[in-house]
């Protein structure tokens, strides 16, 4: 089988396909907690096999997605001050691309940032004040996470073009 369609998960995905593959499943996950359409997120890569460029001509990126859910007595102040700065932080790392939050109705926040490869989002990981927030976010921020780490992702696009 070459490609799925997502079904009811529409009302996240627009009618993109999903190649059959593993990743698939992360996917579907993402687009289980969701009640309303996120159209900000468009275009949404779509995880597949392997594919040398994409369907716009740009290279291939390495998609890191991060689900999580706060602690209801966190420190809200304390929290968006570090996110900032390691947003900040994030956009001076050699391979940075971009970086977007979402959040659900229900509380569920959806992070995805796009690397230049996996290298260099593995090398953003290691950053040794990235690794402290990281501690404290376990302690203090997240009551749960997910992070899926999604190498060569398969991008569909559409545009709506002025006639």
């Amino acid at each position: 089988m070459d490609c799925v369609k997502t079904g009811s998960r529409d009302r996240l995905f627009g009618a993109i396909h999903l190649h059959a593959y593993s990743n698939r499943k992360a996917v579907m996950a993402l687009a289980g907690h969701y009640k309303r359409p996120v159209q900000a997120m468009w275009p949404l890569p779509v995880f597949g096999r392997r594919h040398r460029r994409c369907a716009s001509g740009e290279g291939l990126i390495f998609l890191v997605v991060f689900r999580n859910r706060k602690r209801a007595d966190m420190d809200a102040a304390a929290y968006s001050a570090d996110a900032d700065a390691m947003e900040e932080m994030a956009r001076e790392q050699p391979g940075y691309r971009s970086f977007k939050s979402y959040v659900a109705d229900d509380g569920e926040v959806v992070a995805i940032s796009e690397w230049d490869d996996e290298a260099s989002a593995r090398a953003w990981g290691r950053v040794a004040e990235h690794r402290m927030v990281q501690r404290k976010g376990r302690e203090e921020y997240y009551a749960e996470y997910t992070l899926f780490a999604c190498p060569e992702p398969r991008i569909h696009r559409f545009s709506e073009r002025e006639t």
